[in-house]
């Protein structure tokens, strides 16, 4: 039996006891997603539509390739703080979309109602890692509009 080559020992590939491995590493998931801010301010007036997109949120990772592809999603249930006329808004009040991180009404607001909203983002890279950000949405009358 012949010992195995050291850094400065001869390799005889010719050798049949010898079995010649290559490797090849492509990249690895190293780096998380992260949010461009650790809170999202936006708003929304009440004139607005169902449906209606009005911001994003968005996050960066420094990985390559599908490595660095994000996946967006609330987390958690919205918090509303309610002033007037917002008692009956199913949950949950937005949707972020999955591949772009925009944000956009699900309910219909209705002239004379106030508040704002609270609930938490996560990002998601392909290998399971992973940020979260604070989003406060604010419903704004028409006046307030800036």
């Amino acid at each position: 039996v012949t010992p195995p080559p050291t850094n400065n020992s001869y390799l005889d590939y010719k050798d049949n006891t010898v079995l010649r491995v290559i490797i090849f590493v492509n990249y690895i998931n190293d780096n998380p997603p992260q949010f461009t801010k650790e809170v999202f301010t936006g708003g929304v007036t009440t004139d607005a539509d169902f449906g209606s997109e009005f911001m994003r949120v968005r996050a960066v990772d420094a990985d390559f390739g599908r490595n660095a592809e994000i996946q967006y999603y609330m987390i958690g249930q919205t918090q509303m703080t309610l002033s007037e006329g917002m008692e009956n808004i199913q949950q949950p009040p937005f949707l972020v979309d999955a591949n772009t991180g925009v944000v956009s009404l699900n309910f219909d607001p209705q002239k004379g109602m106030k508040g704002y909203f609270d609930f938490k983002v996560v990002a998601n890279d392909t290998g399971g890692l992973s940020d979260t950000a604070r989003v406060f949405i604010y419903l704004l009358r028409e006046d307030q509009r800036v």
